[in-house]
Order: structure tokens, then C-alpha cells, then sequence
């Protein structure tokens, strides 16, 4: 087995609370085997906002496995092989956090993550969220469905690999300058940079440049592309942002039917959060159990 895409789907805001995986299966540079398994998450309720990215519902899930019943399923097929992730940091928190949440043990995983590789290849994007590569390799993605998630996070590292000629996932890794993270019983170490330069050569070539691709974090795009998470919603921006202009941020969600707020109360329903949070609205966002969401979750989040 070359490697194994994996993505999760989460019911609330507890990390732990996995209601979707999905797996691609890739040996000898080809998708050998997919799949799929809706999941009883721990703690057992839906956080509206997730609910609204990934569609999946309570009653979807109430007679479903839970995590330690899947996790029986699969830990054979994944211990000792290399995996990889579109923003991999989450999915591997979410791993690491259901297994602790059933006492389980970790199994020996390398891994990897196509969003920061991704970030440093030098394509002529405006992001590289996973359905900005997928239409830019005209991939069919039906994104927030774990396994599609998983399908194309394989089929873009894939892509990766042919443009630069590479073979393998640890090859692709160490060609940008990254190390592969870790996951084992005696400690977890995050995919990082390496401490050597990425070698020059490692710049897109002529051919991907030349891919047709409309962004959609160009202004006017970005301004018109309709979503359902923030309808009727009661949301704070709260800190500086780094991705997205503060006031293009606040016409969009009142174009798509939200509702801007100063101060928090309990009728909020969100915060989206950039850096420099604000103290007094974190500490009464905590007390009211108010959710915060981060920028770059949410820019995650309206691709789902």
C-alpha cells in the first residue's frame, strides 16, 4: 500500500466527535479500494453549524456503529502506513482525540497534508482549499462527504506526484521541504518543515500554470457564492483577519442572510474569530457556551 487518504466529518464542537470517515486506499500509484462509514459520535448531539456543513443528521446516525466499533474494523489497514490529509491537523486531532475518548491505542501512522504542501508549490491560486484544487484538476467533488474528501486529497497527491514526477508520499513530502508527522504510543510528532531548504527545482511547472482556474476568493466571486451556514444566523467577527477582508466578510453574511451583531449575548448563534480575539467577548463567549469558530475553519467551512 502506497498511502491512505482519510477525512472526518464531526458532529459538534468536541473534536472527538466523529460522525464520518472516509478512506481512499492508493497502491502502485492508483486508487485501489475506498470506504465509508457513518459513525455514532461522542458526546451524541449535532452542533447546527456542522450539521450545516456535512448534511448528516441524528437520526442518520443513531443506530450507527460508534468509533471503537469502527475503529475494529480498520485499525488493521492503517497501522504502520503512511496517510495523508487535506488540512491534516484536524483530522488527526480528531483521530487522536476518539481514541482516547474510548481508551484505545494508537497505531503507528506516518502522515501527511496536502494543504500545506500545497501552499508551498506555487500554483496561481488564491487558496488551496480542497475545491479549489479540485476544480483546478477538474475532479468532481462532493466536498463536506468524507469519502469524496478522501478521494480527491489522493487523487490532487497523486496529481502532485506526476506534475513533479515523483513516486511515493514521503518522496512528494520531502521534495517541498516538509517532514512527515507521526502518530504512535509513545508520542505524536505534527507533519512540519524540515529543517532543510526546499530544493529549487521545487516550483510548479510551466504546464500547471497554464490550467484555467476561476477563484473563488476573487472579490466578486466571492461576494456572489451563495451558502445556507450563515442564514438567519446571529454572528460576531471579532479580531483581525488574515485571508478574508473584514468588510467583504460582513456584506457576504449579510447577502446570505445573516445577521451581524457588536455584542455578545445568548442570542448569538456564532463567533467567527480572526487573531486578537478580543478578551471580554472569548470569556462571555465561554460562560454562554456561545460556539467560536475560527477564519480558518470558517473558510473551510463555506466550501462544504
Amino acid at each position: 500500500m502506497d498511502f491512505i487518504a482519510i477525512d472526518f466529518e464531526t458532529a459538534n464542537r468536541c473534536r472527538e466527535s466523529a460522525c464520518a470517515i472516509g478512506l481512499t486506499y492508493v497502491e502502485n500509484m492508483k486508487i485501489v479500494d475506498q470506504e465509508y462509514h457513518l459513525i455514532k459520535p461522542t458526546p451524541f448531539y449535532f452542533d447546527a453549524i456542522n450539521q450545516c456543513v456535512h448534511g448528516i443528521t441524528e437520526a442518520q446516525v443513531e443506530d450507527a456503529a460508534t468509533f471503537d466499533q469502527v475503529w475494529s474494523r480498520i485499525k488493521d489497514k492503517i497501522h504502520g502506513k503512511q496517510m495523508v490529509a487535506h488540512n491534516a491537523s484536524f483530522d488527526f486531532s480528531v483521530l487522536r482525540y476518539a481514541l482516547s475518548a474510548y481508551q484505545l491505542p494508537f497505531p503507528e501512522i506516518t502522515y501527511g497534508c496536502t494543504l500545506q504542501i500545497f501552499r508551498k508549490v506555487g500554483l496561481p491560486l488564491k487558496n488551496y482549499k480542497l475545491s479549489s484544487l479540485a476544480r483546478y484538476y477538474d475532479l468532481k467533488l462532493d466536498h463536506h462527504h468524507a469519502l469524496s474528501d478522501s478521494v480527491v486529497c489522493a487523487q490532487i497527491a497523486l496529481a502532485l506526484m506526476n506534475d513533479f514526477q515523483l513516486s511515493g508520499l514521503s518522496n512528494l513530502v520531502d521534495h517541498f521541504g516538509f517532514k512527515m508527522g507521526s502518530i504512535s504510543q509513545t508520542g505524536v510528532t505534527p507533519f512540519m518543515h524540515s529543517s532543510k531548504h526546499m530544493p529549487a527545482n521545487a516550483v510548479f511547472p510551466k504546464s500547471l500554470a497554464n490550467r484555467n482556474f476561476t477563484y473563488l476568493n476573487d472579490r466578486t466571486l466571492f461576494l456572489n457564492h451563495k451558502t445556507n451556514l450563515v442564514v438567519d444566523r446571529k454572528i460576531i467577527l471579532s479580531g483581525s483577519f488574515q485571508q478574508l477582508d473584514r468588510d467583504d466578510l460582513a456584506i457576504y453574511i449579510h447577502r446570505n442572510g445573516g445577521k451581524l451583531q457588536t455584542s455578545v449575548s445568548s442570542k448569538t448563534d456564532f463567533i467567527i474569530f480572526g487573531k486578537n480575539m478580543g478578551p471580554s467577548k472569548k470569556n462571555k463567549a465561554h460562560l454562554l457556551n456561545i460556539p467560536m469558530i475560527s477564519e480558518e475553519a470558517f473558510i473551510k467551512m463555506l466550501d462544504r
